[in-house]
């Protein structure tokens, strides 16, 4: 059963997860659009396409990356909140055991975990996929490998030998 007490703080510590993962995603597309707007006015990359294919997938990614830690320091800046306000002084002192304050943090982080693994397993690599795709069309040149029966002497006495390289598949065939 979920009490008003636990839908508020569910409310408070969802609320604080999305302003702080939207606060790091946007940070990092400002970084990453600093990084590659050289590269992308060099191949006259479509605006469409960099807008809400590459940033989609790239937030999705590394939005699903940072989500662990995001709610570790969520957990922290929430709590601190509720203690600065005595909020948690209120709620201890009211009766309610340790417990079961704790509860909804506990509702909240499965929620996020079930939803982090969703796209883990799901979404996020086809984003990824379409993110490399994108970024070898636009941003990178493709990897090629002209030289056949490639010989290199990694360190004294061992040696590496190629036949073939296939870039797309990253296969070698001896």
């Amino acid at each position: 059963m979920i009490k008003k007490l636990d839908l508020y703080i569910i409310k408070k510590f969802l609320g604080t997860f999305g302003f702080m993962i939207c606060a790091f995603v946007i940070i990092a597309v400002v970084f990453d659009i600093s990084e590659n707007v050289d590269d992308f006015v060099k191949s006259e990359a479509p605006l469409f396409k960099i807008i809400f294919n590459y940033y989609l997938n790239f937030c999705l990614y590394f939005g699903n990356l940072l989500s662990s830690f995001i709610i570790f320091l969520t957990i922290i800046w929430f709590t601190s909140k509720l203690a600065q306000k005595t909020e948690i002084v209120a709620i201890l002192s009211s009766g309610i055991s340790y417990r079961r304050f704790i509860r909804p943090y506990f509702i909240a982080a499965s929620f996020l975990v079930i939803c982090s693994l969703l796209l883990s397993h799901f979404i996020v690599p086809a984003a990824v996929k379409r993110q490399l795709e994108f970024e070898l069309q636009y941003t990178k040149s493709a990897i090629t490998v002209d030289e056949k029966n490639m010989h290199r002497e990694l360190e004294p006495g061992t040696i590496a030998f190629f036949s073939q390289f296939t870039p797309a598949n990253g296969k070698t065939v001896n």
